[in-house]
């Protein structure tokens, strides 16, 4: 069930291909305005040529909608040395510092300011998959697309007849 408003969070659990585990976004629910420019996003035309820009507008709506992270989610090298978490496993490429957790929850000791730019910068992908499923996502049944049921090989030449 959709619930509809100003203020609705919603939730989407995504699989990171490349930390491994999944991921957790909270979105907001795109106006019609907005679901409306991102498909015009998509492709761009000058004169006879057509340039398809579908990861940008992906980009670019996701991060528009995109209103939090799951803290421990991701975890971030650089902010080593702004807080100790000396107990953490994961270590930064050089292996010299720990990575720690980031957060979007600004009550969080791990809140940072520029969570969604690093989101932006550093999963890229994961934003472009959520978008993908906000805004491409809805799929309609129409009952033509249905299969019909045959129980008997009878029934299965009354309907091959009509056809």
């Amino acid at each position: 069930m959709r619930v509809i408003g100003k203020n609705v969070r919603n939730k989407i659990i995504i699989t990171d291909p490349i930390g491994g585990g999944s991921v957790e976004f909270s979105y907001r629910t795109p106006t019609t305005e907005e679901r409306q420019r991102y498909n015009s996003a998509l492709f761009s035309a000058k004169g006879r040529k057509v340039k398809v820009t579908v990861a940008e507008a992906r980009q670019k709506y996701g991060l528009i909608i995109l209103t939090g992270i799951r803290e421990g989610d991701f975890l971030h090298a650089d902010q080593a040395d702004q807080t100790d978490h000396a107990d953490h496993a994961a270590q930064a490429g050089d292996g010299n510092a720990p990575a720690v957790p980031i957060s979007s929850d600004s009550s969080s000791p791990n809140y940072r300011t520029d969570w969604k730019t690093l989101v932006a910068s550093y999963a890229a992908d994961l934003v472009e998959t959520m978008a993908a499923h906000v805004f491409e996502g809805a799929r309609v049944q129409s009952s033509d697309d249905q299969e019909d049921e045959v129980e008997t090989e009878d029934q299965a030449e009354e309907i091959s007849e009509k056809n």
